[in-house]
């Protein structure tokens, strides 16, 4: 896989006219973020998928699980864009949202399996555990993309032409605060 920050995150230039602290913009921001994570996730599978043995380079591993956690702790993150999707959802029947809604819980289900893989490489052969690893990673990294660049493309710039009520942006702030972030430095961008 190759990644352009730009491109996989799209245009998202609306949020410089946005306040620090505008719900979209933490999104956004948390997305950024989360495409780190990705791109350091394709780099170091893409080196251990080349290792002959687990013992050439074993720092990867660790890299690659601790991606991997930051990667599974994102549900705040995901509750969060779900209160913004059930608003839209009501205010313009936005169609897409239930499929938004089902990749959340599909992705959290398969990070953690990717998760449990990665942990237990005793589990089979090196050739084997290189390739599901391969696999699961790019399944992860393909979808979450796909996810973010949809979220960033449609779902914010919509929700911003959509809700008009500054008190919707304001309760919805409080609701997201409730929530907690898993990204705590989100909050001083």
């Amino acid at each position: 896989m190759n990644f352009n920050l730009s491109e996989g995150l799209g245009t998202v230039s609306y949020i410089s006219e946005l306040d620090r602290g505008h719900v979209i913009r933490i999104l956004v921001n948390e997305h950024r973020i989360l495409y780190d994570h990705l791109h350091g996730m394709d780099e170091i599978k893409k080196q251990i998928f080349n290792l002959e043995s687990p013992l050439d380079h074993p720092e990867l591993f660790v890299k690659l699980i601790h991606i991997a956690d930051h990667l599974n702790h994102v549900d705040k993150h995901h509750a969060r864009e779900e209160l913004l999707y059930s608003i839209l959802k009501k205010l313009d029947g936005s169609s897409h949202i239930e499929v938004l809604k089902s990749e959340h819980e599909f992705l959290t289900d398969y990070k953690r399996k990717f998760s449990l893989h990665i942990q237990h490489m005793e589990a089979m052969d090196f050739k084997s555990y290189k390739l599901q690893m391969n696999y699961m990673a790019n399944g992860i990294i393909g979808i979450l993309r796909e996810h973010i660049y949809l979220e960033n493309q449609s779902v914010f710039p919509n929700a911003l032409n959509v809700i008009k009520d500054e008190s919707t942006w304001s309760e919805l702030k409080d609701e997201f605060d409730e929530i907690g972030y898993y990204f705590e430095k989100m909050m001083l961008l």
